[in-house]
């Protein structure tokens, strides 16, 4: 994050390095506004009773880079996945 402030140190539009580098730091504001809801606790019995297909869902999508994984539990603090979305 240092490097981009030092880079951004003389980008004639100060308010906007500024936004660059707080958006990166905290985390960008996109204009989306609801309640926060609770990822599921526990997967469906479908899930269960065919994992194949679970499996062969998230090797598609890491091949098409659209998930990254899995991750172990230090590599990801605070995430309570082992996958995660790009």
């Amino acid at each position: 994050m240092d490097e981009w402030s030092r880079a951004l140190t003389s980008h004639p539009d100060a308010d906007f390095a500024r936004y660059i580098v707080e958006g990166l730091r905290q985390g960008f504001r996109i204009g989306m506004r609801h309640t926060r809801v609770d990822s599921a606790k526990t997967n469906l019995p479908s899930a269960k009773l065919n994992p194949r297909v679970i499996d062969d869902y998230i090797q598609r999508e890491i091949a098409e880079g659209s998930m990254v994984g899995p991750f172990r539990a230090d590599q990801m603090p605070g995430i309570g996945k082992s996958y995660g979305l790009n």
